[in-house]
């Protein structure tokens, strides 16, 4: 069948492309750290909730402070069974930092690293996730292309006269994705500069209500995703206004 489908149009037909075994392997790394990062969010979920329950006030407490205050405001009634549980928490935040390093040295041996970096928002995780996987440069023709693998595309239901949009397909890679849709809340949060994404998300999530703001952070990293491909691969500056410069340019 596909020896038929050959001879009719080779476009017909997609060749898999096969990752490399040493950046496959050096995913592995993030993958591992990505692994301990959910384990540590359920413990302290887990510790957080025990504790409300039994009426201890735990609005002080944040990821950052947790392994020093948690102890400290611990009920002694609960230590025989969540002492074990605080252990495991500052033991996975070490592993973390080390995991860290080894990232950090990664980012050095794939100096393509920066190109990605450029935008605010996008960390040596995110810029190494996306490398490792993606793979190479001239990999897709177009950022919907892009986006499209990395699941970040509306699904259709098409019927008849019927062409409605639903939510993203979460198709392809989950692992480049959630740290895509992360950038896209740094960038539309308090700590993320005025720039063309910031105004475009906000203008989407102006329509009001959380259905809004969740289709302004998928729209963002959306766009994200396409911003850091076309930055790697053209190994252009980055631009926070280069829309809006290209606007005034005009009306000028």
């Amino acid at each position: 069948m596909l020896a038929r489908l050959a001879c009719f149009d080779q476009k017909l037909l997609h060749p898999v492309k096969h990752q490399d075994i040493e950046k496959r392997d050096d995913l592995c790394v993030i993958k591992a750290r990505d692994t301990l990062v959910r384990v540590k969010i359920t413990l302290i979920s887990t510790v957080r909730n025990l504790m409300r329950s039994h009426g201890t006030d735990v609005s002080t407490l944040t990821p950052e402070n947790f392994s020093q205050l948690a102890p400290k405001l611990l009920p002694d009634e609960l230590r025989p069974a969540l002492e074990g549980l605080l252990i495991q928490i500052c033991y996975i935040r070490q592993e973390i930092k080390k995991y860290d390093r080894i990232i950090a040295k990664l980012c050095n041996k794939y100096p393509e690293t920066k190109k990605i970096r450029q935008r605010k928002g996008v960390g040596p995780i995110t810029a190494l996730a996306f490398l490792l996987v993606i793979g190479d440069p001239q990999r897709f023709s177009s950022a919907e292309r892009l986006a499209a693998y990395l699941g970040l595309v509306p699904k259709r239901d098409q019927s008849g006269e019927v062409d409605r949009q639903l939510g993203i397909t979460k198709q392809g890679n989950t692992f480049v994705r959630r740290y895509l849709i992360q950038g896209a809340n740094y960038i539309l949060g308090h700590f993320g500069e005025d720039c063309d994404l910031k105004r475009y998300g906000e203008r989407i999530a102006a329509r009001g209500g959380k259905i809004a703001k969740k289709k302004a952070t998928v729209a963002v990293a959306r766009k994200l995703s396409g911003l850091i491909y076309m930055l790697w691969k053209n190994d252009v500056v980055y631009d926070p206004n280069y829309k809006q410069n290209q606007r005034q340019a005009k009306t000028a």
